[in-house]
């Protein structure tokens, strides 16, 4: 075997074609071993420390650390087999790879589906964080409607990931590639069931069946997931707008209502300030005080209000930043390997280092949107504290920061409650009790008990 395989490297160097060569094939470069070895290696640590900080928290059962948890173990699994370059690929490979190979088809294999294993986790992932980022935010859809809906929905698609993908083991489906640094799904040599001329040492013919059966599904499952990923930052988006011109013309709609209530506020005041110098009152009289006394109570609710109403101006802010930092990571990260795919723009040099250099670094921009979420929140919690205290904070007490999603939602909930009444006075009248206590764990739910 090992005479057949040398046999057929000198043959492959021979006739291999021009754009495959050193000048040309930037994976074949010294470049194209040490990139994916930092770039993994990064990505890697990354999303142990998400992974870490999650764990840490002890808030498992949440949509949003959950996501983010199977997305940090999927990145982990994608950036070690990137991060081990051409090492675990056979020691005879017959491509002219600079990276050194000290590995056998076996390890070639493990390389490859523990790397699209974990990309195709990762993939999923994605579209269910923006799924989940769309429909609390624009849907109003509470956190244990989300858990009971899409969580089966996203055990069930990692499982039939899992299907998909073990079976490929056995199959001879990973191998050294020209237009990778590691191994992934490839014929051997590549091309060989297009060229009848060369004969296949690995995944032959005699597979075509069910590799164009699992090609037609990635074909497919690529563009839905851009899709979704991209109709959801855009509804996101236009939610964000929608809920910040409804905040500036509510003012104007407010402000009579306010100016009622500070003119009977100042004649309930004076007609108390009248009963009290009295010195008899009948029971007409303490019907008025009594009176006066809830108009001053209504006045207070209002001032509330318009605390609140300030406070979901900077939670949609907020909430907005954070969902398109997340898919923004997503598409800065896949854009140079889905443009490898079109047409010639795959054979690039300069295309294929950017592919080198962001592919691997999900989890590295995951941490980054991740990290600085949470120090943000730690600071609008406690002002005047800095990024180094609430990095300390963040590292060595996770559990005692209150998670964004839950704190900040009850600010959505209010106004888009008090917006949806039928007139002003009646929006500012109604009590907030009930939405705005601490104790509540998901104000959306109260929210939805209510208008049922």
């Amino acid at each position: 075997l090992h005479n057949t395989w040398y046999f057929v490297r000198v043959q492959y160097l021979q006739t291999m074609p021009s754009h495959w060569n050193v000048g040309n094939n930037f994976y074949f470069t010294k470049a194209g071993f040490v990139i994916p070895i930092i770039s993994g290696s990064i990505s890697f640590l990354s999303s142990f420390f998400v992974l870490s900080i999650i764990w840490k928290s002890g808030r498992l059962s949440s949509g949003y650390h959950l996501i983010m948890a199977f997305m940090s173990m999927s990145d982990i699994m994608a950036s070690f087999a990137v991060s081990m370059t051409t090492l675990p690929m056979p020691r005879d490979v017959i491509y002219p790879f600079e990276g050194p190979s000290y590995g056998t088809t076996r390890t070639c294999t493990a390389q490859g589906l523990v790397y699209a294993i974990g990309t195709a986790l990762s993939l999923s992932m994605n579209v269910f964080l923006a799924v989940y980022f769309l429909l609390r935010v624009r849907f109003r859809v509470t956190e244990i409607s989300f858990k009971r809906r899409i969580f089966p929905i996203m055990f069930l698609v990692i499982l039939v990931l899992m299907v998909v993908y073990l079976p490929f083991y056995g199959l001879q489906v990973y191998n050294p590639s020209p237009y990778r640094s590691y191994c992934t799904v490839s014929d051997y040599p590549y091309g060989c069931n297009e060229d009848p001329e060369v004969e296949c040492i690995r995944f032959g013919h005699t597979h075509n069946s069910y590799f164009d059966s699992f090609k037609v599904v990635v074909l497919i499952s690529l563009p839905v997931f851009f899709l979704t990923m991209v109709v959801s930052l855009g509804l996101i988006i236009l939610t964000y707008y929608q809920n910040l011109r409804s905040l500036i013309e509510a003012p104007r709609q407010h402000r009579q209502v306010v100016d009622e209530a500070l003119v009977e506020m100042t004649t309930q005041e004076d007609e108390n300030t009248m009963f009290a110098e009295s010195s008899s009152r009948s029971s007409a009289d303490e019907e008025v005080l009594a009176r006066n006394e809830g108009g001053s109570q209504r006045f207070q609710e209002l001032q509330r209000f318009y605390q609140q109403e300030s406070h979901f101006k900077n939670f949609i802010s907020v909430l907005t930043l954070q969902a398109l930092l997340y898919i923004g990571a997503f598409l800065v990260t896949w854009l140079p390997a889905l443009l490898n795919f079109i047409g010639d723009l795959g054979e690039v040099p300069w295309l294929q280092a950017l592919k080198l250099i962001f592919q691997p670094l999900h989890g590295f921009f995951n941490m980054l949107v991740f990290v600085y979420c949470k120090l943000s929140h730690i600071r609008r919690l406690y002002p005047g504290s800095t990024y180094r205290a609430g990095f300390k904070v963040l590292w060595c007490a996770p559990d005692i920061i209150p998670e964004i999603m839950k704190s900040r939602m009850s600010r959505v909930a209010v106004t888009q409650h008090h917006a949806s009444s039928s007139t002003p006075h009646q929006q500012h009248t109604t009590s907030t009790h009930d939405f705005l206590e601490d104790h509540i764990e998901d104000p959306i739910d109260e929210l939805n008990e209510s208008a049922s």
